[in-house]
């Protein structure tokens, strides 16, 4: 293909993988990991015109510029290297991808147990004593406070994660992660001062 048809077949089909994707992800965890809704000409908050130009412009830099320099460095590694070398980028990948999923799911069950925890406590909030709602506090902000390193990467690398069932519970969650990361640098920069 040439460069500008690069461009319109690679803008479309990344634009289709980013709608479908957007689509099985919202079923599957019952959240929102971006939203275009305030881009104009998107379709459904999932995809923009915006950002499938973004898209055809990384398909004519993927074809024009990485893939001549992974080809080069391919010829580099011996014959006998470059299956090996294929098959353990190909699990590292693999395992990225198996990780993040694993890491997805976790933070949609985390989420979903804070959600019924919330709902309990609230339900439950006029019939039980001072030392039940401590306990029900302590777990409530245990599971908040116990967010790991892939779920906070998640919560970064997708902001405006948005859920339908959990959207005061997800908001309480990244607001939580912000406060104590701000606290770690807050507490970092005091030290580095001393």
């Amino acid at each position: 293909l040439d460069g500008f048809a690069l461009f319109l077949v690679g803008g479309l089909v990344a634009s289709i993988v980013e709608f479908v994707t957007s689509y099985v992800m919202e079923k599957l965890w019952n959240m929102r990991w971006w939203d275009y809704s305030n881009h104009q000409f998107n379709i459904q908050g999932r995809i923009c015109v915006s950002m499938s130009l973004v898209w055809g412009v990384l398909c004519v830099l993927m074809e024009n510029i990485f893939n001549p320099l992974v080809f080069r460095l391919a010829r580099i590694l011996p014959a006998s290297a470059r299956f090996p070398f294929v098959i353990v980028l190909l699990s590292l990948l693999g395992l990225d991808v198996l990780n993040t999923a694993v890491s997805t799911q976790k933070l949609a069950v985390r989420i979903k147990r804070l959600s019924e925890l919330a709902r309990q406590k609230n339900q439950e909030i006029m019939d039980i004593t001072n030392a039940q709602i401590a306990a029900l506090h302590e777990k409530y902000d245990h599971l908040l406070a116990s967010v790991s390193y892939s779920q906070r990467r998640l919560l970064k690398a997708f902001p405006k994660l948005s859920s339908k069932r959990y959207t005061t519970i997800l908001d309480e969650l990244k607001e939580r992660w912000a406060s104590t990361k701000d606290a770690l640098v807050q507490r970092t920069q005091k030290e580095d001062k001393t």
